[in-house]
């Protein structure tokens, strides 16, 4: 598939279906401030995996909650988007460039997320 589309970028559909819910996060449009009120208010996400996007944002990938029977995509706040039932999230094209450019922007985005977050008290 890689070879006929080179440079092309892959979806994953989210939902149910998948398994997969996705925190989409936007610095750009206040996520950064969003995620902070609701870790403050909820509790921290769980660890998971997380990917940079090519807005300069993160994907928080989640499990999808057992026992819940439908989870909308829907805009949680400023700069935050749940992406869920009947939605997709976009993954750059994954030649090795960009997987190493990826690695390296996730490392980031990990860091940048971690000093903008309170600290955990304990």
């Amino acid at each position: 598939m890689f070879a006929r589309w080179p440079g092309e970028n892959v979806g994953l559909k989210t939902g149910k279906a998948s398994g997969t819910v996705i925190i989409d996060l936007d610095p750009r449009n206040g996520g950064m401030e969003t995620l902070r009120r609701l870790q403050a208010e909820h509790g921290y996400l769980p660890p998971t995996r997380l990917h940079a996007t090519g807005g300069g944002g993160f994907h928080y990938v989640l499990g999808y909650p057992e026992g819940v029977k439908e989870l909308p995509s829907r805009t949680i706040g400023p700069g935050v988007e749940v992406k869920a039932e009947l939605d997709q999230a976009i993954r750059r094209h994954l030649d090795g460039a960009v997987l190493e450019e990826d690695r390296k922007a996730e490392v980031a985005a990990r860091r940048n997320i971690a000093r903008a977050l309170p600290a955990a008290e304990g």
